[in-house]
């Protein structure tokens, strides 16, 4: 969190509100470039391509996993219960070519927002999940408020 706070200030601090507004996916890169100059820029888009790849290749493993469970325990139809090459099932590759049509034929933006909105939804079920069962999770109530609060509203105010 700390990390986040302070490449935020940083962000603000070297980047005009015009150009933020302007270079809203590369404002990172735009803050380096007064440092580091172009290597600078190319350094942290190099940066921000791996972290991207990277969360691609854990949110598949995710899925992958998910999918395995689901099919073992039955909640998944056939096609995820037999396994293939790698732990996968019929099922899942199915899932991965759907995944790789739908980003090469429609706004990543949208798929990104979609995505956002689905993970903030998953997060707050997870708060009210937890909430039922703070006893036995000995969880304080006062943090689960909070967080709720601020996830909902964030889900509320970005994705009216």
């Amino acid at each position: 969190m700390v990390l986040y706070i302070v490449l935020s200030l940083v962000v603000l601090g070297n980047v005009t509100p015009t150009d933020l507004a302007k270079y809203t996916d590369t404002a990172v890169a735009e803050a380096a470039e007064p440092f580091l100059g172009t290597f600078g820029f190319f350094l942290v888009s190099m940066a921000a391509l791996v972290a991207t790849a990277s969360s691609i290749v854990a949110n598949i493993f995710s899925m992958l996993n998910v999918a395995s469970q689901m099919g073992d325990n039955g909640a998944l139809p056939s096609p995820f219960r037999k396994k293939l090459v790698g732990g996968g099932s019929p099922g899942f590759f199915a899932l991965i070519v759907l995944v790789i049509i739908l980003t090469n034929f429609f706004n990543l933006s949208s798929i990104a927002n979609v995505a956002s909105a689905t993970f903030l939804g998953c997060y707050l079920a997870v708060f009210i999940v937890c909430w039922r069962k703070r006893k036995e999770c000995h969880a304080n109530p006062w943090l689960l408020a909070i967080g709720f609060y601020f996830y909902a509203g964030h889900l509320c105010f970005v994705y009216r």
